[in-house]
């Protein structure tokens, strides 16, 4: 069991990025900020309280764990989601650059918040579990792939088209939008998790329609998945690529590289690149 939702704090700094980049930053001041992740580790000081107060076999160690997963996480990052939201609705029209950025923080603020508010009415082992997990994970994921997209040209591994990742991002977040609407759908139904085939007990026609626009959201995902693979092989093989070469072309022991640390706290806007001023390649 574990003593919450470790994914459910790993958005916030993803989607504080994705919005300054992306020109929709937060309307939030820095010690608002800096309050809401504090009250977010009152969730993670209770977990040994929990330890110590019930035995781990007991239910009510179960109980308590099972509550801290469903709310505890809740405390920061509902704040920190609505922010985002206001951000976005408050925005001026994005840029070419940052529409894509955009589309990554829209569509990771859905699938997350559709996962959490799947969580609260969860009862009972029925699809709605993963259904839960499906939308909470696949919003984190959304945000780190946004992050990829802006990250990728400031390290130097070149630039996806902006059309093309908006088409990736939007193909996968619908494709698990769908996947999670089929799960909840069936777990209404009663449809049992981890069970496959007959055990299943898909007995009416609407079970039976539940699981498939469960399927038809997942292949629909999957298409999305491979189409950022698709998008992103070439420049990361390009650059490994290079590397190798460079590397070979100097004889051995005769290279070193120096690194000279960056004016701290980076911001969306000076992201430290591995080329540039912060970096020199010294030969001996």
């Amino acid at each position: 069991m574990r003593s919450g939702s470790p994914f459910r704090s790993r958005p916030i700094n993803a989607w504080l990025l994705l919005a300054e980049a992306g020109g929709a930053p937060l309307p939030l001041t820095p010690r608002t900020a800096a309050l809401l992740f504090g009250i977010g580790l009152v969730s993670v000081f209770l977990t040994p309280v929990i330890y110590l107060a019930y035995d781990v076999g007991s239910v009510e160690h179960h109980h308590m764990l099972t509550w801290l997963m469903r709310f505890g996480g809740g405390l920061a990052i509902v704040p920190f989601a609505l922010a985002a939201a206001l951000g976005l609705a408050r925005a001026p029209a994005p840029s070419p650059g940052q529409r894509a950025l955009r589309a990554a923080l829209l569509a990771s603020l859905i699938l997350f918040g559709a996962g959490g508010l799947i969580g609260l009415t969860i009862s009972g082992s029925n699809v709605k579990i993963p259904a839960h997990y499906h939308g909470s994970i696949v919003g984190v994921t959304l945000a780190f792939m946004g992050l990829t997209y802006w990250l990728l040209p400031r390290l130097g591994f070149g630039e996806v088209g902006a059309r093309l990742a908006r088409l990736q991002l939007w193909l996968y977040a619908g494709g698990q939008l769908l996947h999670v609407a089929g799960l909840v759908w069936s777990g209404g139904y009663g449809v049992q998790r981890k069970v496959a085939g007959a055990a299943e007990a898909l007995r009416g026609t609407g079970q039976i329609v539940a699981m498939g626009v469960m399927g038809l959201g997942g292949l629909v995902a999957v298409i999305g998945g491979t189409l950022a693979q698709i998008a992103l092989l070439p420049l990361l093989t390009w650059a490994v690529a290079s590397a190798l070469a460079v590397a070979g072309s100097w004889p051995s022991g005769e290279k070193t590289t120096e690194f000279t640390a960056p004016e701290w706290p980076v911001s969306a806007a000076t992201v430290l690149p591995l080329t540039g001023s912060h970096s020199r390649t010294v030969l001996s």
